[in-house]
């Protein structure tokens, strides 16, 4: 009860604030590039043809970013093999998150979109649009209104690839209203590990709505294993006269640790290749620059496709491919560590 409360009173400071906030939103939109291509979209403005799909069941699976959209594909997979004919809407909150799923090539009745702002209006517009049977939050992107109006529609709700900190936990036991409001409207949360049950049932939700199935991400494995390496290794033109590695999801500030640690490898190694992917595609341009201008011969994959017979580096500005990059590589660096990012 407590819980909608909150939810009316989180509303409410929308509405009565908007000219406040409004004006802050889209100052904060207009100055960064990636927020201000994707605000027409998560606004429904644009971008929102293909959801007269037909099929049953209606599904609705949402991804906030490029991991958790590269999580979600076992579990659209599953689905697709469980109910060959149902209807999906897949959505993403930014815009690598999108072009993750506008790049794949999915089968059957599939709709693609970007996930509206929470705000009530804009959850009913979509929501109706595509009328959902059921609703599938993949990992953490919980939004309040989302969740309480599907619920209120009989959509069934569900969080898979669920997880809870121990710090988060503890802070959300002195709110018992606001652990409400997130976890209310779920009817049900399917966790990674026995810990986040039971940090969930410690802070309030019901033992019988949480449910223990492992991290979507270690079944990407399945699909990844089935890849033809040599294939793969042909198409980027690698071959076995020099080790790979690859440094993976980088952020600016970190390209410069790599390039240094890559020219140490050469003095020794001087075979080694290594392929860089920038954790936004589009700085593909600059981070080649910067390789280059320690006189590294440098290839885009967008552009020249496969390393050559001179390439040393790799720039990967393409999406869907690092994940089996690894597969060939010696070693590999994961970006956002380096830098204040959390990591990946």
């Amino acid at each position: 009860m407590k819980g909608r409360v909150l939810l009316t009173l989180y509303n409410g400071a929308q509405l009565f604030l908007s000219p406040l906030w409004v004006p802050l939103a889209l100052l904060g939109v207009l100055s960064r590039e990636k927020y201000r291509r994707l605000a027409l979209k998560r606004l429904g403005l644009v971008g929102r043809g293909g959801l007269d799909v037909e099929g049953f069941p209606r599904i609705w699976i949402h991804a906030l970013s490029l991991g958790e959209v590269n999580a979600s594909m076992a579990l659209v997979e599953a689905v697709r093999a469980r109910w060959p004919d149902a209807a999906l809407l897949i959505t993403a909150s930014t815009a690598s998150g999108l072009e993750a799923l506008e790049a794949r090539r999915f089968k059957g009745q599939v709709a693609l979109g970007a996930a509206p702002y929470d705000i009530l209006p804009l959850i009913r517009s979509l929501a109706r649009e595509f009328n959902p049977h059921c609703f599938v939050l993949v990992e953490t992107d919980i939004w309040p209104n989302w969740i309480h109006y599907l619920k209120s529609s009989s959509v069934v709700t569900m969080l898979a690839n669920g997880s809870i900190s121990s710090r988060a936990a503890a802070r959300l036991r002195r709110w018992p209203s606001l652990v409400e409001m997130l976890y209310g409207g779920f009817d049900r949360l399917v966790v990674h590990s026995e810990d986040d049950r039971a940090r969930l049932e410690e802070i309030g939700v019901s033992p019988g709505r949480v449910e223990i199935v492992g991290n979507l991400k270690f079944d990407l494995g399945g699909s990844l294993q089935e890849l033809d390496r040599e294939s793969l290794a042909r198409g980027l033109g690698i071959d076995d006269t020099g080790p790979l590695l690859v440094a993976g999801s980088t952020h600016e500030g970190e390209e410069v640790s790599v390039v240094d640690a890559y020219e140490m490898v050469l003095a020794r190694h001087p075979r080694t290749r290594l392929i860089v992917a920038p954790r936004d595609t589009k700085r593909g341009g600059v981070v080649g620059s910067l390789f280059a201008g320690r006189g590294l011969q440098v290839r885009s994959r967008f552009r020249d496709r496969a390393f050559g017979p001179d390439g040393q580096v790799m720039i990967l500005d393409t999406l869907g491919e690092l994940a089996g990059t690894y597969f060939l590589a010696k070693g590999a660096f994961v970006g956002g560590s380096l830098v204040p990012e959390g990591g990946h």
